[in-house]
């Protein structure tokens, strides 16, 4: 499978964007570039930078019986794209991979989607799959109790977290969040505070 997402991820890297990069277009022509070798593939979102799509036939864990009705199992994979010559894609996906492997003072790991595998030069990580937070009261809740206030940037975004089968949260679109507490190289796009 690996090599079947590195070939997928390089097509995604090297190709010209039908449209601007969060376009409904640029959307299209990437999920069909995707869809071509993994037909299962749903598009999840996108950004400037990176698609993200879930492969619900590729398992993270073995369902329990009361589980198989209601969780969404499979795996989310981000591709990087290039848009202009810019890897913020990449930089996402190699801040999300390091932070995984040696952590943030920003959050805990244990608040953390983990990163189950990354390809070659980061163009392609995966992630488990997670639901929606659907209420954004329990967000903000949860938040309050994590980091005793809310957060601002892509922490503080409801959209960057999602709920895990035993029913705890975990931020699973961390790649502009800071490594070190002076770093702001990878937060070029949100003010991420706690």
């Amino acid at each position: 499978m690996t090599d079947r997402l590195t070939g997928v991820a390089q097509s995604i890297y090297t190709r010209d964007l039908p449209g601007e990069p969060r376009s409904a277009a640029t959307r299209r022509g990437l999920m069909e570039t995707i869809t071509n070798t993994f037909p299962d593939a749903e598009f999840a979102g996108h950004g400037k930078g990176r698609i993200v799509v879930w492969l619900p036939s590729i398992p993270h864990r073995v369902l329990t019986e009361d589980e198989r009705s209601t969780v969404h199992d499979g795996v989310v994979v981000k591709f990087a794209y290039n848009v202009d010559h810019d890897d913020d894609g990449l930089r996402q996906n190699r801040t999300e991979a390091s932070i995984w492997e040696q952590g943030s003072p920003v959050i805990d790991t244990e608040y953390l989607a983990p990163v189950l595998g990354t390809g070659a030069e980061q163009k392609w990580l995966i992630m488990p799959y997670r639901d929606l937070i659907p209420s954004t009261a329990q967000f903000e809740d949860i938040m309050l109790e994590i980091f005793g206030e809310l957060p601002t940037g892509d922490l503080g975004a409801k959209s960057s977290w999602g709920l895990t089968g035993e029913n705890t949260i975990e931020c699973c679109d961390y790649g502009r969040c800071p490594i070190t507490t002076t770093d702001d190289s990878t937060n070029t796009h949100a003010n991420i505070s706690v």
